[in-house]
């Protein structure tokens, strides 16, 4: 399994986006409650404009548990990804736990200024500080 995750994720960086897609799927058929293989096919899909479908791995990742290193990345994807397809009440629901969670991470503040923007609240420095 290392090896096919390693391979995935090398195809990704390299432009493969359809290949790496293909082995990230077998790799979750294979192993459907391993939380990073759920991520990474997430991530896949979203560098392919495939948001919809990205969701879907974001959420099971996430439910299933990640280690902090790559949680709080999976909550900055999982918002963007739900403020791209529109959901910005539910994106900024995510980046707000993900910001309990994590209070020092920049990006997830970064991500949910742009969602309260989206949401047509312009006084974000107060509210992102929570």
């Amino acid at each position: 399994m290392k090896e096919k995750l390693e391979f995935a994720l090398k195809l990704r960086s390299e432009g493969e986006l359809e290949k790496s897609k293909l082995l990230f799927l077998e790799l979750v058929h294979d192993h459907p409650m391993n939380a990073e293989i759920n991520f990474q096919c997430g991530q896949t899909h979203d560098a392919m404009g495939l948001e919809e479908k990205a969701l879907v791995f974001y959420e099971r990742a996430i439910q299933i548990g990640l280690p902090d290193e790559l949680l709080k990345d999976a909550y900055v994807c999982l918002g963007s990804t739900y403020k791209v397809l529109g959901y910005n009440q539910k994106s900024l629901d995510v980046l707000t736990k993900g910001q309990y969670l994590f209070p020092d991470y920049h990006p997830l503040k970064i991500f949910k200024s742009l969602t309260l923007y989206s949401l047509n609240i312009k006084d974000t420095n107060e509210i992102c500080a929570k």
